[in-house]
């Protein structure tokens, strides 16, 4: 019946956009999302905090490479000694040394190995919040290119609606003129085409502020757009179908399943001042004393360091106990996510759900009110209605086009919402968010 419904309606909104001064649309929605994407601040600014999570991964993973360290010194001084005063050594002296240290981490009580994963599970979640905010940015970009087309559409009906009146309202100045008409119906025809003028002005300022709202999330003023298809295919069969695939799949949540296992980590991380910490270390080292009546020594030598620290006053133990209430305080945050996301996906199944049902009486109302603004025209001519008859006709007409355009946007709407609180909105829209984010943001 869903099916039925929506051929029906997008047959009439096709219906009813084609009968005004619209705009042949030429821009898809999917290219006005992708150049949002590519001109989008807010999406940017996020897109770079992810790469910078993932560096300091990369400065993380460095702990298990071997560092080598050159330190050489030069120096001049004086000396006083017995020796220096008999002018047995020089009194002035030039110290000389370098050498190089080959350094390799053995053991760290785990601390790196488990700062890699800490790392890596918080760059997972800045990628997940990265995927977040591409689907609410496209949403944000969705809402808009829709709004931009309806309001585009109403200022067409409202414009017709005001031609319409002022056509009428000069045929009934005219009767009255000629004293066929009376005063009453004069004024009324005269109030309706203000309303029907005022409701024009308001159109062009709702527009206006769509078209300013579209150009603040995609940099460019809206032209030539394509009414959008939502892909059906990817709509899900049932309400419990749908809550779980958003529980499944939805990023935010993912988000935080990662960061909870990023705290797991840190846990650990905290954990390893009680171990103890082992170093191989190779050095080489030249040291010239000659002129100070010393000698000339080169040492190489290879040692095992181990550290192990005894006591820090307890801070190491308490750092392990704050960081097990940050766990917890993770999966609070988890739980709360998920809820939210649920309570959203919730919202936008209702709409959709109610939306799709009002829809098919929307449209009943179009269509008998076109059918009554004929019968009424035919009878007018009969001498059976008057002018203030069709001017009534007319108003329903316009005000049961306008209810359904509004209504056939919301419809739209939540098809993407739909989308969006699964978390595959960028999926239905054809974007691959992980190439589109290496290949066309990182400039």
């Amino acid at each position: 019946m869903k099916k039925i419904i929506n051929r029906v309606a997008y047959a009439t909104l096709a219906l009813v956009l084609c009968q005004f001064s619209f705009s042949v649309y030429a821009r898809s929605l999917e290219q006005t999302v992708a150049v949002a994407f590519n001109t989008n601040p807010d999406l940017k600014q996020v897109y770079h905090n992810y790469k910078a999570v993932l560096q300091e991964h990369n400065v993380a993973q460095s702990g298990w490479y071997p560092t080598l360290d050159l330190e050489a010194s030069i120096g001049v001084g004086r000396q006083d000694s017995p020796e220096s005063r008999a002018s047995l050594q020089n009194e002035s002296i030039k110290p000389l040394s370098y050498g190089l240290t080959l350094s390799q981490l053995l053991f760290d009580g785990f601390f790196t190995s488990e700062n890699i994963k800490r790392t890596d599970f918080e760059a997972q979640s800045e990628l997940f919040q990265l995927k977040a905010a591409a689907e609410n940015k496209a949403l944000e970009v969705v809402n808009a290119y829709l709004n931009v087309i309806k309001d585009q559409t109403l200022v067409d009906l409202s414009l017709k609606n005001t031609e319409t009146h002022q056509q009428i309202q000069q045929q009934i100045q005219l009767r009255h003129d000629n004293g066929l008409g009376s005063v009453s119906d004069l004024s009324q025809a005269n109030g309706r085409l203000a309303r029907a003028q005022a409701t024009y002005f308001t159109a062009q300022n709702n527009l206006a502020d769509s078209v300013g709202a579209f150009i603040r999330l995609v940099g460019e003023k809206p032209n030539e757009l394509i009414l959008p298809v939502p892909d059906a295919v990817m709509l899900p069969v049932s309400e419990g179908q749908f809550l779980d695939k958003a529980k499944l799949n939805h990023p935010t949540i993912k988000s935080a399943i990662a960061d909870i296992k990023a705290a797991q980590a840190q846990l650990e991380v905290n954990k390893s001042p009680n171990l103890p910490t082992l170093t191989a270390q190779l050095s080489h080292t030249h040291t010239d004393d000659r002129n100070n009546g010393g000698l000339e020594r080169t040492q190489t030598r290879a040692d095992l360091v181990l550290s192990y620290n005894l006591y820090r006053g307890g801070q190491d133990q308490a750092r392990v106990k704050q960081f097990a209430y940050v766990v917890n305080q993770a999966q609070d945050i988890k739980d709360s996510a998920q809820r939210q996301v649920v309570e959203g996906a919730q919202f936008s199944w209702n709409s959709y759900s109610f939306v799709s049902r009002q829809i098919e009486f929307l449209q009943t109302h179009v269509e008998q009110s076109f059918i009554t603004k004929q019968a009424y025209k035919e009878q007018f001519e009969f001498g059976r209605r008057t002018l203030l008859d069709l001017l009534d006709t007319e108003n329903e007409l316009f005000e049961a086009r306008r209810n359904f355009v509004t209504a056939e946007t919301e419809y739209l709407h939540a098809h993407y919402r739909l989308f969006n609180a699964m978390g595959e909105l960028l999926t239905a829209l054809r974007i691959n968010g992980d190439e589109y984010w290496q290949l066309k943001i990182e400039k």
